[in-house]
């Protein structure tokens, strides 16, 4: 398995470039090794928002770069100034203070999980103090669990960490992106794992680009966007 940490260069001719841009840039992108979104399929990295952001700028022809990092760490660098943008990320108003969304890249949908013999639910009153409860470090979806003040009892590193607190019964229930659980399951050690799914907020997924970044090149989102739109 290649090192989290691993960056992916991929450059392209610039030829085309002044199209849409007035000097020669290459741009440093950020994510998460998360699938189905990007992940290491057969020693490349490669999923449902890795490949059409890959298109995009593909066809804007420009060079850039991806580095595959901790989901925190990966948006830290954007609100830092030490890279471009990050991706796949829903909106959230704390980001939208350094940062600008694009056109949606993906789909997502927020899911309670719980084991299938529990008898919890979402709707008790009581289930917000009781519950304990858990979604993974960095993820909108565990500020928006400490903001309704949850109890939130684990913050793990990753999905398949949360989802192995649940299996061990270290937690109540879980938050997490339905694609991403899909993808879990689908694994040796979670696939006879018995689960209640229920829908939370549909939460689709965008590329946030730093505001400076913009700034400096205003033109760049809409041929982002333009080209985005091109990509499937």
């Amino acid at each position: 398995m290649p090192n989290i940490f691993a960056i992916i260069f991929i450059l392209f001719s610039t030829n085309a470039f002044s199209n849409f841009f007035d000097e020669k840039m290459k741009i440093r992108l950020t994510t998460h090794n998360l699938c189905p979104y990007g992940c290491y399929q057969m020693g490349e990295f490669k999923g449902i928002a890795v490949d059409r952001v890959k298109c995009a700028l593909q066809k804007l022809k420009t060079p850039f770069q991806i580095d595959i990092l901790p989901w925190k760490r990966a948006q830290y660098l954007v609100k830092e100034n030490k890279a471009d943008a990050f991706f796949a990320a829903s909106a959230k108003k704390g980001r939208n203070t350094f940062a600008q969304k694009s056109d949606k890249v993906a789909e997502q949908i927020w899911q309670w999980v719980f084991l299938k013999n529990s008898k919890l639910n979402p709707k008790d009153k009581r289930f917000k103090k009781q519950a304990r409860v858990a979604s993974f470090i960095g993820a909108n979806m565990l500020d928006w669990l400490l903001e309704n003040k949850y109890n939130v009892t684990s913050k793990p590193k990753n999905s398949e960490d949360l989802l192995k607190m649940l299996m061990s019964k270290r937690v109540d229930a879980i938050l997490i992106n339905n694609l991403v659980l899909d993808k879990l399951i689908l694994k040796e050690e979670f696939k006879f794992l018995s689960l209640n799914r229920i829908d939370v907020k549909n939460k689709p997924l965008f590329v946030y680009f730093n505001k400076a970044f913009l700034k400096k090149h205003p033109q760049f989102l809409n041929g982002f966007n333009k080209y985005l739109s091109l990509c499937y």
